[in-house]
């Protein structure tokens, strides 16, 4: 038996050196739109607010536009990706809502916050943002971010509009 041993391991060689396994570390990569919008969402899902953002929905509509004057009927074509939102922009909002403990945004009941590249409304310049009091959503607009041919709001203004329209959410 021990003659038996002494073969199978005569036959195997000595012992193999174990070579040291390349570190996995993952490649460092800017964040890609799906990233900051997924931050965006997690940041409003604290309060359970739902973010809307183009995909197989283009538009969103205030309930004024079935049922009301035609006069307060808001329309919003949603952002997607292909637009070309600058990247600090998204950042910009997820910064914005982080700044409210959840008892605020809970106390201002909003439902939704739709992503706007463009918002109709009956006034006579293009709104940066509106509050639909009646549907608890607020409307972000970032057309004038997406064209830089045209003299418009900078990328801070995004945050302000964004709080400018929780506080009315919150005031009704």
């Amino acid at each position: 038996m021990r003659l038996l041993v002494l073969m199978v391991i005569a036959a195997c060689g000595p012992p193999s050196r174990a070579t040291a396994l390349p570190e996995l570390v993952p490649e460092e990569r800017p964040p890609t739109w799906l990233d900051r919008t997924v931050s965006l969402r997690t940041m409003l899902g604290r309060a359970g607010i739902a973010l809307d953002t183009g995909g197989t929905r283009r538009f969103l509509e205030s309930k004024e536009c079935e049922t009301g004057p035609a006069r307060r009927c808001v329309r919003c074509t949603l952002l997607d990706e292909r637009d070309g939102l600058p990247d600090t922009a998204m950042e910009e909002l997820v910064a914005a809502f982080a700044r409210y403990p959840i008892t605020l945004l809970d106390a201002a009941k909003i439902e939704r916050v739709a992503l706007c590249r463009q918002l109709d409304t009956d006034k006579e310049v293009e709104p940066a943002g509106l509050a639909d009091t009646e549907a608890r959503i607020l409307f972000v607009n970032v057309h004038s971010l997406l064209r830089p041919d045209v003299a418009g709001h900078s990328i801070d203004y995004i945050a302000e509009t964004a709080h400018h329209e929780v506080f009315h959410l919150l005031d009704f």
